[in-house]
């Protein structure tokens, strides 16, 4: 089976079906909300090279995204890339490295710089090979040589027609199904990336109680929070405690022990959880109530100030908002002295996306807060 056979169109909208589920817009707990190359063809179409390139591009690009790594070699790739250094209009030849791979015939479409009066992105075909390394080009399949100005540079070309066999069409096929199984991943450090969701917070010494902090995260749409999680992205959680008294099991020493130890907590697509220690939950994005649900808890268990403790608690009020109330609460009852002291220390809070952000790209949600209070 070549490029071009109309036994591979069904076959190919199969897999094109299973990529554009997961790096598309999807539906449910499919879809990253990327732009798909690929599109479906209708019944018996011819399948051209650059359908069957785009595909492929589309199948590497969401496994690169759960990997972190270049998978191209599992698919073979249904064109033949070259450089154009040169054009002459004296005999209308383009020069190249080399010709070998090439045969009259094939198709060709043009990136970069264009010169010789070649238009990037049409479609031409190689009309004549008069050496090992120059060739002509056509407008259409037999027709008149292509009429070149003379020009340098280098332009990248593609060409149509490596074969792409029943075991490439299975090759394809399983890799659909490997991005289709692991659609939900989270992606490695080298696909995301960390930045603030909104400002850093301090309370200043001299509190006790409860004070907390009101994050509010507004997506675009329901489509775009969906997509956010489906890739992997999070919201994460953390805070540190500077200052205050040094003495050992003290106040003040037990929320900087709570607050190291927490680690960095992380809001994902069914769960929370923790870098360090606490108590996480199995909430996250898709099965987060609307009323707000305690996701997180680190306290001072064992300590005479239990039941002191940093705790996040979460709803999702519409399918796009999710609202987040982060407390210290500092509930310990004064000891055999009567006296329940103030907090001794600053108290910095940290609220951050871990988003997804190379081979697939969700954009930061944007978010406000109240002050800690």
């Amino acid at each position: 089976m070549a490029v071009g056979d109309k036994i591979a169109a069904t076959d190919y909208n199969t897999i094109q079906g299973k990529i554009a589920l997961v790096l598309g817009s999807g539906s449910g707990d499919y879809g990253y909300g990327q732009t798909v190359l690929s599109t479906s063809v209708s019944a018996n179409a011819r399948i051209s090279m650059s359908q069957w390139a785009n595909l492929r591009t589309d199948l590497l690009r969401a496994r690169q995204h759960q990997i972190g790594g270049d998978v191209s070699s599992l698919l073979t790739d249904p064109a033949i890339s070259i450089n154009v250094v040169a054009s002459d209009a004296t005999t209308n030849r383009l020069t190249t490295s080399s010709t070998t791979q090439l045969a009259v015939g094939l198709s060709v479409t043009f990136t970069g710089t264009a010169f010789g009066g070649i238009v990037a992105g049409t479609t031409y075909y190689i009309a004549d090979i008069p050496n090992n390394t120059q060739f002509t080009i056509s407008s259409s399949k037999g027709g008149a040589v292509f009429p070149l100005t003379t020009a340098s540079g280098s332009l990248a070309c593609r060409f149509g027609g490596i074969k792409i066999t029943d075991a490439d069409k299975t090759a394809y096929n399983a890799l659909a199904d490997t991005v289709t199984t692991n659609r939900l991943i989270v992606p490695p450090v080298s696909e995301i990336s960390v930045e603030d969701l909104v400002s850093s917070l301090q309370k200043t010494p001299g509190w006790n109680g409860v004070v907390q902090q009101t994050v509010t995260v507004n997506f675009a749409d329901a489509n775009a929070a969906r997509n956010y999680f489906n890739s992997g992205s999070k919201i994460q959680f953390s805070a540190s405690f500077t200052g205050g008294s040094t003495t050992p099991n003290g106040k003040d020493d037990t929320w900087r022990t709570i607050l190291s130890t927490m680690g960095t907590i992380s809001f994902g697509y069914s769960t929370t959880i923790t870098s360090g220690t606490g108590t996480g939950t199995n909430y996250g994005f898709s099965n987060l109530p609307s009323t707000a649900t305690n996701i997180f808890e680190k306290d001072v268990s064992g300590s005479t100030y239990y039941p002191n403790m940093y705790r996040i608690m979460a709803s999702k009020p519409t399918a796009s908002q999710l609202v987040f109330v982060i407390q210290w609460r500092d509930d310990s009852s004064p000891g055999g002295w009567g006296v329940d002291e103030g907090v001794g220390g600053t108290v910095t809070s940290y609220v951050q996306v871990r988003r997804s952000s190379v081979a697939v790209s969700v954009p930061k949600p944007p978010a406000t807060t109240t002050s800690i209070g």
